[in-house]
């Protein structure tokens, strides 16, 4: 699986020409730090063992850039059958729409913030973001949550 994961993310990076500990992420010519290859590299490879992961650091190193390049990576390169969701604090999705718009701009997606009746919406996006309030009460209402184990 490994060399699966080198492949992708040769397919995406490549070495700054500076000699610098940074790459250049080619879809859109912007510059990756080293943390933030490995970052990604660890993502892709929780993502292919079927684990769920969470990418846990300080505030302003990259996380929502980290994940923006893995949900490329993953619809563009390996068959990803989206939607994808992404459900974060309403204060931070003006960032994850700019943030997305700049690393993952292939993808088509939609922001939401509604009622029920507009969920059916998000299914027409590969991949729909909502604040943790909406996503709480949509989960607490899910049959979803009724099958989870605590």
């Amino acid at each position: 699986m490994k060399d699966f994961i080198d492949v992708l993310l040769l397919q995406l990076v490549q070495k700054d020409k500076d000699g610098s500990n940074k790459y250049v992420y080619k879809p859109t010519e912007d510059t990756l730090f080293d943390f933030q290859i490995e970052g990604v590299q660890w993502l892709l490879y929780n993502w292919s063992q079927r684990r769920g992961s969470i990418l846990a650091d300080e505030m302003g190193l990259g996380k929502t850039v980290q994940s923006s390049v893995l949900l490329s990576a993953i619809m563009k390169y390996s068959g990803g059958s989206g939607p994808c969701l992404v459900v974060a604090p309403l204060s931070t999705l003006g960032h994850w729409k700019r943030e997305l718009q700049k690393w993952a701009p292939s993808l088509v997606t939609v922001l939401f913030h509604g009622n029920a009746e507009d969920r059916q919406m998000m299914m027409d996006y590969d991949l729909s973001w909502i604040d943790t309030h909406t996503g709480a009460s949509i989960f607490e209402k899910s049959s979803v949550r009724r099958r989870v184990e605590y």
